[in-house]
Parts: C-alpha cells; sequence; structure tokens
C-alpha cells in the first residue's frame, strides 16, 4: 500500500470487495405524443422515431411541442412539394419560355425553417455537440466514470 493512504476500518469497506454486481438502467422512454393531424404516414413514422429516441431527452414534451410539430408539419409538405416539383421540374414563364418551376423557392424555403429547427432540437451530428453533455453522459460505460473520477480500489 503506497505511503500516506489509509484503508478503511473493517466494516467500513464498500462493496467493491463483496463483488457485488451494479445494474444500470436507462430511464423508461416517455409514450409518444400523438403526431400532429393530416401527416403523411412516413412523417407519422419520423414524429414516432424521433420520440423513441434518446435526442427527444432534451425535448420538453410540453413546451417545445409547438416548435416540434412546426418542424414535423414542414417535413410533410417538403416531401408533398418535392413529390410535386419532381413530377414538373419547369414550367412556362410569362414570355412562354420554359423556366424552374417556383415550388423549387418554396422548396428551399422549407429547407431553410427545417435546418433552424432541427439545429435548435439536436437533430444533426452538428448540433448535437451542443447536446454533447446531456446525451454523451447516457453512453459513457461505468467503468468511463471510475475512470475519469480517478477511483482506486486500495
Amino acid at each position: 500500500m503506497p505511503a500516506g493512504k489509509l484503508r478503511k476500518p473493517a466494516g467500513m469497506a464498500v462493496g467493491h470487495r463483496d463483488h457485488q454486481v451494479l445494474t444500470l438502467s436507462r430511464p423508461a422512454l416517455p409514450s409518444v405524443p400523438p403526431a400532429p393531424n393530416g401527416l403523411l404516414k412516413s412523417t407519422q413514422t419520423r414524429w414516432e422515431a424521433y420520440w423513441r429516441s434518446p435526442v427527444s431527452s432534451a425535448a420538453d414534451p410540453v413546451t417545445d411541442r409547438p416548435a416540434l410539430e412546426r418542424l414535423f408539419q414542414c417535413y410533410d409538405e417538403h416531401d408533398r412539394v418535392g413529390r410535386a416539383f419532381r413530377k414538373q421540374r419547369t414550367t412556362e414563364g410569362k414570355d412562354g419560355a420554359e423556366r424552374v418551376n417556383p415550388l423549387l423557392t418554396y422548396l428551399r424555403h422549407l429547407s431553410v425553417e427545417i435546418t433552424k429547427l432541427e439545429d435548435r432540437f439536436g437533430l444533426t451530428p452538428r448540433s448535437r455537440l451542443a447536446l454533447g453533455v446531456t446525451l454523451g453522459a447516457a453512453k459513457r460505460s461505468l467503468s468511463d466514470l471510475i475512470t475519469e473520477v480517478g477511483y482506486d480500489d486500495d
């Protein structure tokens, strides 16, 4: 035993000498709030996937819900408008010349709004870095925590 380190008196030693197993459990995921009305089935599936993911633990299902609903409505609208744009990428302009369908401008507007909301809720790798402490702590193992604290068996 290194000089200067005192052992705990007999009977005061903590579980590690008894080789007890420590079980860590993840808190139960909250129930999935109902998706906004009128969404495509694919958007409803995305909504459920979001609420079942660890990222959703950073969101408050009450106060953040309006912004999250707006995000998923934007996803839904982007999918619908994207389909229409792909069917007709060009239209006839006022002068009779062919031009890019104006839906492209709307798609770009939706993309900007989606990006802002995704960043707010940690739905991109870069935005998750800002939430790294919250989400990263859930991924660290017990041995990582012990190493970080500098715990020593002796």
